[in-house]
């Protein structure tokens, strides 16, 4: 769609080199100000590619403004008509941006009445408001609708008034202001709606849609707040460069990413502030679901993440706690509840929507809330060649898989656990013994034992006194024997363990432990005559 532009040179706003021209592709041949008859809702997005700014409209068409950015040292300035009253002339700062969406904001820069007034100072007929192109424009036979465009020239541009009388034009240039301001910056957020009020941290959620934004920024200057590419405000900033808005229009529900741009009296906007995120969630969790207590515990489901608060009949409450990841929860009542109260909770997410309370649920009448008492680990089994039978804790075992043995609370569960991490469970039976042996072999090492016992109700004994064991399933190193004279026979051999002295039938003659030393003396019994061959073997203490 053709739009009406014009466009002035920044050193000659007269009449004669200010062009009027329906177009959709405007070339710049040096820095310029253009003005198109475009109000700041008709504009969608504004993106740079390369030197040229394209703009795009809410209808879908372009506007492409060749060599906008051709003059690293002064930039082409952009104006759009006012979008409350015709004859409004608003300037368009846009962010210090390579490539990509530009983030602008739009000030007025003159009015209606100071467009009369200006008309009016030369003689020429004072703006009415009319579109481009028809009567009422305030320039006779120019086609130009803007009250800022006075006699043929625009009325500000860039810093330049202009005033013409029959046609002709002076002008004078006051702007030598290029320089953008510094980056505003975003210094609070704050909520003031329901539960949870006060200020809100980057990625905060809230339940308050029309948050109060503050800042600072360059004093005087007109500071856009956005949200991603959207508008959202414009508020100027105060003489010690303060500002503060609360916004006048609810945000969606979901994740904004509001920032802030600078523009000053020049027209020059600055880079984006840093983005401050913010999810606003106004909707209220599900009631979340009570599902089991015993006066002591309650445990439910609901909304990860929300703050469950727990009160009785009376409205005391009882405690508080997070639903995890997986929405479960469990609390501990403070202080415990008797049999036959009523219990009822409430889930409140991050943004301080509470639910609505849940359904109740009594403790039961007659509540086992005993822990059962301590169990005991009475013995371990080693059925595994060549020493077997019971082991004390602290002894060593080549067997991988012992059996374990004890005693519990008739008929509760029996939780076995090495250094505190469960490996299995065994049922005390109607005497309250307990069997238990492991399903995965036991590596070669030290091991701690204990377990607890829990009864039908769930409540868990403390644990069991320690059982260790080392388990040992590598066999030593074989002896060496060094001399015998047939009445004795010395070597050395792996510390501590039993040495088996044997003759070439079989028989056994003599045995002894190897010293702290790792050497061994053993008395021959009875004495070998000359000739006979001798042997040993060693075994360490978990009978490899």
């Amino acid at each position: 769609m053709p739009v009406n532009a014009k466009v002035a040179t920044h050193g000659q706003l007269t009449d004669q080199n200010t062009i009027l021209r329906q177009v959709d592709n405007i070339q710049l041949n040096q820095v310029s100000d253009v003005s198109l008859d475009l109000k700041p809702r008709d504009i969608e997005t504004m993106t740079r590619q390369g030197n040229d700014l394209l703009v795009t409209l809410e209808n879908g068409d372009l506007v492409s403004i060749e060599n906008f950015y051709a003059d690293p040292n002064e930039l082409s300035h952009l104006y759009l008509q006012g979008d409350e009253f015709a004859g409004d002339i608003f300037q368009v700062g846009l962010a210090d941006t390579a490539a990509g969406t530009v983030p602008y904001t739009t000030a007025p820069v003159l009015t209606t009445a100071e467009s009369a007034l200006g008309a009016a100072a030369t003689g020429a007929s004072p703006a009415t408001g009319g579109e481009l192109g028809t009567a009422g424009s305030g320039v006779a036979g120019s086609g130009l609708g803007v009250a800022g465009v006075v006699a043929g020239g625009l009325a500000i541009a860039g810093g330049v008034a202009v005033a013409a009388n029959s046609g002709s034009g002076s002008s004078s240039n006051t702007n030598s202001d290029t320089s953008s301001p510094d980056a505003p910056i975003v210094t609070s957020i704050s909520d003031d709606a329901g539960e949870i009020t006060g200020e809100l941290s980057n990625g905060d959620s809230t339940d308050d849609t029309t948050p109060t934004i503050s800042g600072t920024a360059e004093a005087g200057s007109s500071v856009g707040l956005y949200d991603g590419d959207t508008l959202l405000e414009t508020v100027q900033a105060d003489a010690d460069g303060n500002w503060s808005v609360e916004l006048s229009e609810p945000l969606a529900e979901g994740e904004h990413s509001l920032s802030a741009i600078a523009t000053d009296a020049a027209g020059n906007a600055s880079a984006p502030s840093d983005i401050m995120a913010l999810t606003v969630d106004t909707q209220a969790p599900e009631a979340p679901v009570l599902e089991d207590t015993d006066g002591t515990t309650l445990t439910g489901t609901g909304e990860p993440g929300s703050t469950i608060t727990v009160t009785n009949a009376e409205g005391e409450a009882l405690g508080e706690t997070t639903i995890d990841d997986d929405g479960n929860f469990t609390l501990e009542l403070s202080p415990e509840q008797e049999d036959g109260t009523e219990l009822t909770a409430t889930a409140t997410d991050a943004a301080g929507n509470e639910s609505a309370p849940s359904a109740a649920i009594t403790v039961p009448v007659d509540a086992d809330i005993t822990a059962p008492d301590a169990p005991t680990i009475t013995s371990v089994s080693d059925d595994v060649e060549a020493v077997t039978g019971t082991l004390t804790s602290g002894d060593s075992t080549n067997d991988s898989l012992p059996t374990l043995t004890g005693n519990a609370e008739i008929g509760s569960t029996v939780t076995v656990m090495i250094y505190g991490q469960a490996i299995g469970t065994a049922m005390a039976d109607a005497n309250g013994a307990w069997t238990f042996t492991p399903e995965t072999e036991l590596a070669d090492g030290e091991h701690a034992f204990t377990v607890t016992a829990t009864d039908a109700a769930g409540n868990i004994s403390v644990p069991s006194a320690e059982f260790a064991l080392i388990v040992d399933t590598a066999a030593p190193e074989a002896p060496l024997l060094d001399e015998t004279d047939g009445t004795s026979v010395v070597g050395t051999g792996e510390v501590g363990t039993s040495i088996e002295i044997t003759n070439a039938n079989g028989d056994v003659v003599g045995s002894a432990i190897v010293d702290a030393d790792g050497t061994f003396s053993v008395e021959l019994t009875p004495e070998q005559a000359a000739g006979s061959e001798l042997t040993a073997t060693a075994t360490d203490a978990a009978g490899n």
